[in-house]
């Protein structure tokens, strides 16, 4: 006979149910999520991932059910499955995991059952990722001018667009003379800088004036804002604002000059912004200068006489003869 004190008077839980401990006077029933379908179970099985179980004591594995298509299930175990979120869609019964919008579309509603809930993004707006549930609106600078954009197409250089949204390549404006854009994508152009023009439409780069030439102004439209270097002045660069004055030694005679004119070998000039060769004075007597842009002559040296306006060179003591001093005009 079986007794309390016999092996035998512990009875297995029966399918449906499980004990995790000893000692127990009764079993558990399977909980919802799970099935036990062994007698004698000590743990109760999860239903797998894309499947759930509402029910408790449930005895077999065909308590799982499968997902519904717009529903998933990531995890093991559950009892009720996740309604598939917004930008994605559940379309095969038990999925796992939701299928993402693709680029270039979107989809706002959650529960969705086919890649079909998946909405091109209309012209003027984009979707670089998957998975959305709007799409982006084009950006200053950018259109986009077919539907499932996955990115807007930007405005070439020399020209601009300062709205959002635009769904074609007309929305990008060429900049008027007196502006520039020497990058895309822009959505305004840049004034033209001092020291250069932008006489044409849709101009990427400004135009350099010329040497000899000056604009201090901004925004010109015309080559006529190239002003020549008076005289007394001058430039030897292009895009320039201003002009150089015509340094010691040297004169600038004509408009527009581009280099600065020096004073002959035997001249000197001491002053800034000369305007004529007659600013090139002679070096008197006692003085020389062999070199041309000069702003000083030289005194003659010990043992040298300077007897002449405008030497180039010094004239050597004879033999027989000497000089001590420094600027002599004659042999001692």
């Amino acid at each position: 006979n079986i007794t309390a004190n016999s092996p035998e008077a512990c009875v297995k839980c029966p399918i449906g149910s499980y004990n995790p401990y000893t000692g127990q006077t009764s079993c558990t029933t399977c909980i919802s999520g799970y099935y036990c379908d062994i007698v004698g179970t000590t743990d109760p099985k999860p239903c797998p991932t894309g499947t759930y179980n509402p029910n408790t004591g449930s005895n077999s594995s065909q308590a799982c059910v499968k997902c519904p298509i717009g529903f998933y299930n990531q995890y093991t175990g559950q009892i009720s499955c996740r309604t598939c979120i917004a930008g994605y869609h559940c379309d095969i019964v038990g999925t796992t995991d939701p299928q993402p919008c693709p680029l270039g579309t979107y989809n706002p509603n959650g529960g969705s059952n086919s890649s079909e809930a998946c909405v091109e993004c209309p012209v003027g707006w984009y979707n670089p990722d998957t998975g959305q549930i709007s799409c982006r609106t084009c950006i200053l600078g950018y259109y986009c001018d077919t539907v499932g954009c996955t990115g807007c197409m930007p405005c070439p250089a020399g020209t601009y667009n300062p709205k959002v949204g635009s769904i074609s390549s007309q929305a990008c404006f060429k900049c008027p003379i007196g502006s520039y854009n020497p990058y895309a994508g822009q959505s305004s152009c840049r004034t033209c800088i001092s020291g250069y023009y932008c006489d044409a439409v849709g101009a990427t780069n400004p135009k350099p004036c010329p040497v000899g030439t000056y604009n201090p102004n901004q925004g010109s439209d015309s080559s006529e804002a190239c002003v020549e270097c008076p005289v007394g002045s001058y430039n030897p660069d292009t895009g320039k604002i201003s002009c150089m004055t015509c340094i010691l030694g040297y004169y600038c005679d004509t408009v527009g000059g581009s280099v600065p004119k020096p004073c002959p070998a035997g001249t000197y000039n001491p002053k800034v912004r000369s305007v004529s060769s007659k600013a090139c004075i002679n070096c008197p007597v006692g003085s020389y200068n062999k070199i041309t842009g000069a702003s000083s002559c030289i005194p003659c040296s010990r043992g040298y006489f300077c007897n002449t306006v405008r030497a180039t060179s010094p004239k050597p003591c004879p033999a027989g003869t000497y000089n001590s001093k420094v600027g002599s005009v004659s042999p001692q």
